[in-house]
């Protein structure tokens, strides 16, 4: 992370840890998204929270789809008993009609201590400065990542990020790790019409 912090024209970089949070009593899976709650507003400028961003640790923001799917207000609390874990919703994303609806999200830290991987990420978040500097900065970060190629992903992986304020779809994504540049297939389906 301080790799990608300390380069020029980075605004910020933010890990993110998504995974699975089994939920045997309920009978379910719930899709966790551990983001640095403090970079929210940044990360993700175009949601509308009712409630708000957690404060503190065991506090969550829902999913619009998940809220109403599990019948849950701000204030109310989801448990996991599996891992001794119980969140209060602090917020729930009104319905964006993408993705994000689906998921709850979790302060990072939380989810680094959840799933037991104190420094884990599947993705990182990072914007830049300037976007017409976008190509630059991706050549840097491919040039401090050695050893990392296209062959260890495909379109659509967890790998790859989106610079904040370029909408998904509307660019090729780039692997924050070498200068794989195609689109994710989910987005080349919602851009042409697709299923």
């Amino acid at each position: 992370m301080d790799t990608i912090r300390n380069l020029d024209g980075i605004a910020f970089a933010s890990p993110i840890l998504v995974a699975q949070l089994p939920n045997r009593q309920q009978g379910r899976v719930d899709l966790a998204y551990g983001i640095d709650m403090s970079r929210v507003r940044d990360i993700k400028p175009h949601w509308q929270i009712a409630g708000s961003i957690p404060d503190d640790e065991d506090e969550i923001i829902l999913g619009a789809e998940i809220a109403e799917h599990q019948g849950l207000k701000t204030g109310d609390t989801l448990a996991y008993p599996d891992i001794n874990v119980t969140f209060r919703v602090a917020g729930i994303l009104k319905k964006t009609g993408s993705q994000d609806d689906a998921f709850m999200y979790i302060p990072v830290k939380t989810a680094q201590a959840v799933f037991k991987k104190p420094s884990g990420a599947t993705a990182i978040g990072v914007k830049v400065i300037d976007p017409a500097l976008l190509t630059r900065t991706t050549d840097e970060l491919s040039e401090k990542s050695a050893g990392h190629s296209d062959r260890d992903h495909e379109p659509g992986d967890a790998q790859h990020f989106k610079p904040c304020g370029i909408r998904q779809g509307a660019e090729p994504f780039d692997c924050h790790y070498c200068d794989y540049r195609k689109r994710c297939r989910r987005d080349e389906r919602n851009a042409y019409g697709g299923i």
